[in-house]
């Protein structure tokens, strides 16, 4: 996943805010210094070099914070606790589900649109399983993310295909630029 974004100009967020405490700055200077500041990071970057990209090694804690937002998004904020607790107590890895599982290996393995974020105990009981063998599991997971995914493969005669993740890779990526974009 992206190696950059705006969380590297910390020092100049922090500069800011302490101008911001100390001085009377203004709301449209100070909107204007964090565009600036912001500017050399821009969500189109981001979103290019995530499609069709390995998402999965080496960028498992950016990809479960990425998914949990989605999925915080879905639900409008309304997240149940014990789900999120577990999945954050856990290693990134443990709680992200290949829907395609690795032991299929293709070209789309760990794409965006392939993965999933899973409580960790679920996501080990579903290893090697076919996209179709895992859609009750999804089902009771009650994750609007996996909801969707079971929805996709329910509407494809329970096939689990390189357009599909795609299609949701897009989907994902699409809300990312309207959640973070410019």
């Amino acid at each position: 996943m992206y190696a950059k974004d705006s969380r590297f100009q910390v020092g100049n967020y922090v500069r800011l805010a302490r101008e911001i405490i100390n001085t009377n700055i203004d709301e449209d200077e100070i909107k204007n210094r964090i565009v600036a500041i912001a500017a050399g990071f821009p969500i189109e970057g981001a979103i290019a070099e995530t499609r069709k990209a390995n998402c999965y090694e080496g960028c498992e804690t950016e990809l479960r914070y990425l998914l949990h937002r989605h999925e915080e998004s879905l639900v409008r904020g309304k997240l149940t606790n014990e789900n999120w607790t577990r999945i954050w107590m856990e290693s990134a890895s443990k709680s992200i589900e290949h829907i395609s599982p690795q032991s299929m290996v293709t070209n789309y393995t760990h794409w965006l649109g392939n993965l999933l974020l899973l409580p960790p105990g679920i996501n080990s009981q579903l290893k090697n399983k076919e996209p179709r063998d895992k859609i009750k599991t999804y089902r009771e997971t009650g994750l609007k993310i996996a909801l969707q995914v079971v929805d996709m493969i329910e509407n494809n005669n329970c096939h689990w295909t390189e357009e599909m993740v795609i299609e949701r890779e897009e989907k994902i990526l699409e809300w990312a630029r309207t959640e973070w974009g410019d």
